[in-house]
């Protein structure tokens, strides 16, 4: 096509070229959703090329109308500049992109299976409208989004680059998909004009290859010394990394910050509101003689972090709200273990509490720090907050069971593994009972670390109880202590491999869904207990038909697992009875095994 020239064109406005551009990214999720219905998931090279060909037309055009938006953004931005013509694009670039896709969901998948059990019983797909055919729609349709979307990035990376030191560019915000990477690069202000320092591919790069999926923002051309849209936003962002990142650099800085990001959506923040109270914690964690909190005014000297920013040398000791008041609190009472707040309890109450024996003092996770810090501090300042937040979660979690209360005592080991993971793994005894050995007695083990998205999460690994200690009620009581901890870190989801003797009715209970790894291995590990169950001599024939009426809601006629969504929760199996058996569903689910998540 022709290349346009700034006078020639109509200006738009960044907040009408954002508008626009959205219909367009609506546009390829609506071809990639028809095209997977019409031609299946590509997951061969035939099947890439074949939906590369189908897909080309219509994501060319989209190109095209992508350019022409970039070219009235930049006559409205820098009046005046030529911008620089179309790049070229092949129906190759989606079949890179398809395959990339594969790649990563692939990687994906064995990071989230590597520290499970490995199963024998084959996963079932089924062949209806399921959440795995959205979901797979959905990435590729985001992905096609982002190549129509990078022509008109492109356009304005290389009409930067045409003119030279002149000109510069930045990266703006939209409001709507921005990342902490997102607001990270926007901090920077129009600092981009290499390919360096771009955020954006800039030649011999793949189309959109820095931008993520669902991303929205738009770089937008600066003149040397004039105002430009979006520098109000860059002066906000800039000091907010600043405040957010403070004694972190490098990966763990930008961790910092979607940290802070995080907190401000859950307690209904702006940005300058999040900005005002971290600017008061800084104040605050500097103290009387202005000394590094952690350290005592020995910080180490520490590199310019991934943003380009300068990191300063001591840590943010962040609250999320104001302290709870009072010492160390009864675990049933629901302000109990841990409150409902972080925040600093003082010094005083926190050496009373690691000071009290730890068989007489209740679990209080007010003491322990946030689990985002620890976590990203065992990548830079390896074992030592791991094996303090141990300490922190060592004491007393009071179990109840029908009004009666007992005690059991929780010692918890914090270490980092390999995987820099933070690793907590520790002893249950149950107050009075002597146990020969450690061996003998209950077993804990959790890992807490981030996804690829980078969101927090944890996973239950084990949990073991001996027979003698079950049905105390400790299941529900830790479960409660930790996961009004978890939330306040800021913690998106568990997950667990519900297994043993009793895990399978355990995790229903506590409100595990269905995690999409392993479902077809899950569905099948119950269907199974379903038969078992409906095998047994004590089965009554009112039983039998409960069970097969179960059995149907979980696969069809031809045996194919039914889409997720249309699956009953776990729960509601656990719970299920009959006029003649009313712990049928206990029944099952004891001695099922399957992968569940819980999103908190």
């Amino acid at each position: 096509m022709t290349t346009p020239t700034t006078q020639q064109v109509r200006q738009l406005s960044t907040a009408e070229y954002l508008y626009r551009q959205g219909a367009i990214t609506k546009t390829m999720v609506a071809l990639a959703a028809k095209l997977v219905r019409q031609l299946g998931r590509p997951t061969t090279d035939d099947q890439r090329a074949r939906f590369a060909r189908a897909a080309y037309p219509a994501i060319e055009k989209a190109r095209r109308q992508s350019y022409v938006l970039a070219v009235q953004s930049v006559a409205h931005t820098a009046p005046g500049v030529e911008p620089a013509p179309l790049r070229p694009y092949s129906p190759q670039a989606i079949e890179t992109a398809l395959a990339d896709l594969d790649q990563e969901n692939t990687a994906r998948r064995q990071r989230s299976r590597r520290s499970h059990v490995t199963v024998s019983a084959p996963d079932q797909v089924s062949r209806g409208k399921s959440r795995a055919t959205v979901t797979t729609a959905g990435q590729i349709g985001a992905r096609l989004a982002r190549h129509a979307d990078a022509a008109g990035r492109e356009a304005v990376i290389d009409t930067a680059e045409r003119h030279g030191k002149k000109i510069g560019w930045a990266r703006v915000l939209s409001g709507a998909e921005n990342c902490s990477r997102c607001v990270m690069l926007a901090s920077r202000g129009p600092a981009y004009k290499s390919e360096k320092s771009a955020i954006i591919a800039g030649k011999g790069v793949r189309a959109g290859k820095t931008f993520h999926d669902h991303c929205d923002c738009r770089a937008v051309l600066v003149r040397e010394g004039e105002d430009w849209d979006g520098r109000e936003a860059h002066e906000l962002y800039e000091d907010l990394w600043t405040e957010a990142t403070r004694g972190y650099s490098g990966h763990a800085a930008e961790l910092a910050l979607r940290r802070q990001l995080d907190r401000a959506e859950r307690e209904g923040w702006t940005h300058q509101e999040l900005l005002e109270r971290l600017r008061e914690e800084n104040r605050s964690a500097r103290d009387d003689d202005g000394t590094d909190p952690d350290t005592g005014g020995n910080s180490p000297e520490i590199p310019e972090s991934s943003a380009g920013h300068a990191a300063v040398a001591y840590p943010t000791r962040i609250a999320s709200a104001a302290s709870s008041p009072g010492g160390p609190q009864d675990p049933n009472d629901p302000n109990g273990p841990g409150g409902t707040t972080f925040g600093d309890p003082g010094d005083e109450e926190r050496e009373s509490y690691r000071m009290t024996a730890i068989s007489r003092r209740a679990v209080d996770t007010r003491f322990a720090e946030d689990l985002g810090d620890v976590v990203d501090s065992a990548r830079v300042r390896g074992t030592k907050k791991a094996k303090q937040l141990g300490e922190d979660l060592t004491g007393v979690i009071t179990g109840t069971k029908d009004g009666e209360l007992t005690d059991f005592v929780v010692r918890i080991k914090g270490s980092v593994d390999s995987e820099l993971k933070v690793r907590l793994e520790g002893t249950i005894k149950r107050a009075g009972v002597e146990y020969p050995d450690d061996d003998s007695a209950g077993s804990i083990v959790r890992t807490v670390s981030r996804d690829a998205d980078g969101d927090l999460y944890v996973e239950n690994v084990g949990m073991f109880l001996p027979g003698s200690d079950q049905d105390f009620g400790f299941a529900t009581a830790v479960t409660r202590t930790l996961e009004d901890y978890y939330r306040r870190s800021g913690v998106s989801y568990l997950q667990v491999f519900a297994s043993d003797e009793a895990g399978g009715y355990v995790w229903a209970k506590q409100g595990f869904q269905w995690d999409e790894r392993g479902l077809g291995t899950s569905i099948q590990s119950v269907v199974n207990r379903l038969r078992t169950v409906r095998a047994d001599k004590s089965t009554t024939d009112l039983d039998r038909r409960a069970l097969d009426a179960m059995e149907r809601r979980l696969i069809d006629d031809d045996g194919r697992i039914r889409p997720i969504y249309l699956l009953p929760d776990p729960n509601l199996i656990a719970e299920m009875e009959s006029d003649d058996s009313p712990d049928l569903g206990k029944r099952v689910m004891l001695g099922a095994s399957w992968y569940g998540i819980k999103r908190l």
